[in-house]
């Protein structure tokens, strides 16, 4: 008789049980540094989805190239930046709600003639005075998902691109790859968090940006511009977040 109490007792305090756990939030506790109990994020919190957000910072150091291809019948001409600048936001869990913000200097290109890198900066084509930044702005990422450490991951870029005071919708194609910080990047200049590694590529013509080839030289400058883009982000959370942005 006792042991059928027991057991009615154990399944109505059961069943009133249920209903609350099943919409309870669990909470995992970890013993912090100074020794005291804090509730660690579950992965389901907001707190962890901020955790897993990383911004990296693409500085003018050397790190980043652009580069543009003209390839006309008579001539190739390449023109490249290394002081590409901006911030590159990330979830790995999410590629989907990826935005940056990736610029260049106009006045930077060169081509290896300084005669051709006056005129790239004149008035007469992308007028680097009065339109001195090449932007491109991330809006999103189609393709992979999800982007697992040490994977090159390819996947389209979505944005706009801006030159010349002109802005339009851009594709680019781009392989991605997230490098966690380890003892294997100690002691690499520049290096000081996770490295981000994006290589893109997309193709725009010099009209749509209201640039004119002179007739004169159409058979050496193409109005097709292949942009190629071999950025390299460090995510270091500890400093300037919200510089990195600006």
């Amino acid at each position: 008789m006792r042991s059928t109490y027991r057991l009615t007792l154990f399944t109505l305090v059961a069943a009133l049980a249920a209903p609350l756990t099943a919409h309870a939030q669990v909470k995992v506790f970890e013993v912090g540094s100074d020794g005291a109990l804090q509730a660690r994020p579950t992965s389901d919190s907001p707190e962890a989805a901020k955790e897993s957000t990383k911004l990296f910072r693409v500085r003018d150091d050397g790190g980043s190239q652009v580069q543009f291809t003209s390839d006309a019948p008579l001539e190739t001409i390449n023109g490249v930046s290394s002081t590409a600048r901006g911030w590159v936001k990330v979830d790995p869990n999410d590629l989907a709600s990826t935005k940056a913000q990736i610029m260049v200097p106009v006045a930077s290109l060169r081509t290896g003639v300084d005669l051709k890198d006056e005129h790239l900066r004149s008035d007469t084509w992308l007028d680097a005075n009065r339109y001195p930044f090449a932007k491109f702005v991330v809006t999103g990422v189609t393709g992979a998902k999800t982007l697992e450490p040490n994977k090159p991951t390819d996947v389209t870029v979505v944005g706009k691109f801006s030159i010349h005071g002109v802005t339009h919708p851009v594709s680019a194609n781009a392989t991605v790859r997230w490098v966690p910080y380890s003892k294997k990047l100690e002691g690499t200049p520049g290096v000081d968090g996770d490295v981000l590694i994006i290589h893109a590529t997309f193709a725009m013509k010099l009209e749509d940006y209201k640039v004119s080839v002179p007739y004169i030289v159409r058979l050496k400058v193409s109005n097709d511009i292949k942009v190629t883009a071999n950025i390299r982000g460090i995510d270091h959370p500890d400093k300037g977040a919200q510089t990195a942005q600006n």
